[in-house]
Parts: C-alpha cells; structure tokens; sequence
C-alpha cells in the first residue's frame, strides 16, 4: 500500500470509535463486511449482462458478465474503505463502469490500478480481455504478458468483485469454451491474442510452455492442434 493511503487510512480512522459507539451489533457489523457475500447468479433477480460487439467467430473469445444490480459488490464498508489501496479502489470502480457498459472508461481505471500497483495480476488479466474486445490484440499480448509475470493472487480480485466473470469461445452450436482467471485460462487468452495479432508461432510457444507446466491438458492440447493445422 502507497504511504499516501497509509496516512489518510489512519487520518480517517481516528473518528471511527465515535462512529460506532452508537450503532448497533448489526450495523457495526455490515460496516466491516462490505457487500462481498451478495447474491449469485442464480438467485432471481435483476442483473447486468455483457453485451458485446464481436460474435466469438475466428478464435476471437468475448467476454460475457452476469452480475446482480442489486446487492452488487462495488461498494464497500467503511472499515474496509480506509484500509483498501488506492489500486484496489480503482480496480473496483473499472469492474462497476464494465457492467454498465463503459468499456473505455473501464480501461481508464484499470490502468490507474496498474500504475499504482504495478503487480496487480487481476487487472492486467481483465484489461487484456478489454483490449481483445476493443480490436487492440497486439497490445492484449503485452498485457497478458505482464499478468503472466505477476501471477500473484491471480484471480482472486476478479473472483469477488465479478464472480461470473469468463472469456468464452464457440466450438459448436450447444457448447464453448469458457476461460476464467487461473493460469489455463490466462494462457490460453495469450495465445489467442498472439494468434489474432500475426503470430500463431508465438502462439505456439505458448501452448508448449503450458504442456509443460500441465501436460496432457485437453484445452491446450486442442488448441496446439488447431493452431499447427492452420500454419
């Protein structure tokens, strides 16, 4: 965390006795848990949905979101709020402007994110999924590369503020590809993207590299073939 965020965190911790020496147990309570356990995608309910332009044709993933609008996880507990980092809180107004459809100003905050945190996996994951929507592949490739570097706590951001988060492919009429954030899904995206930018060789590589780690993985198995029969 900055030394910035550090003292303003302590600055607006000195009034929170006085805050919740009159609350109740229930309300000092939801103070400290945020909005983390909201519903799921399965409980009825309105939700935002991830409209996108691109149709899933010619190895292109797209990302699709079904996140409840009530009871999201955007907002936070006081408590929480003075001790988030500053890249954390920029991470989670991108994730809030995604489901609303603002796809550039997502972009925006999830470079702050990574400008304060330069480790910050999750938001180099999810920005290089924007970049592929945004048609920019080459810069996706340079994106995942960064969160491939990182891989600390990868998926455990995007995991709590867009649980339904996944990157998803069509291989038949009744079934896709889903690539989530773990390391099968984020290498895969990278050999996608190399592919969509002029270098299936590259994309190549990458699979092997992943055999490597996971051999006989059935996704990158499937993947390397595809890749070899259109070289």
């Amino acid at each position: 965390m900055e030394q910035s965020d550090i003292l303003g965190n302590l600055k607006g911790g000195l009034g929170l006795a006085g805050k919740l020496a009159g609350k109740g147990i229930g309300e000092v309570s939801g103070l400290f848990k945020g909005r983390e356990d909201g519903p799921t995608a399965t409980d009825s309910g309105l939700y935002w949905r991830r409209p996108s332009s691109l149709s899933g044709k010619g190895l292109c993933p797209v990302l699709e979101l079904l996140e409840p609008q009530h009871g999201a996880r955007f907002g936070v507990g006081m408590v929480k709020n003075l001790t988030m980092s500053r890249a954390e809180r920029a991470f989670v107004q991108a994730c809030s402007e995604l489901v609303l459809g603002n796809l550039p100003s997502s972009l925006e905050r999830l470079q702050e994110a990574v400008t304060r945190d330069a480790q910050f996996t999750d938001a180099y994951l999810l920005m290089g999924c924007l970049e592929i929507e945004s048609r920019n592949p080459l810069q996706a490739v340079r994106t995942f590369q960064k969160a491939l570097l990182c891989q600390q706590g990868l998926g455990q951001r995007i995991r709590r503020y867009l649980p339904s988060f996944r990157m998803t492919l069509p291989l038949t009429r009744s079934s896709i590809f889903s690539l989530g954030a773990d390391l099968l899904g984020l290498n895969i995206l990278l050999a996608l993207a190399q592919r969509l930018s002029g270098r299936p060789d590259d994309g190549l590589a990458t699979l092997n590299q992943l055999l490597g780690v996971m051999p006989a993985e059935p996704m990158a198995l499937f993947f390397k073939a595809l890749f070899h029969l259109e070289a």
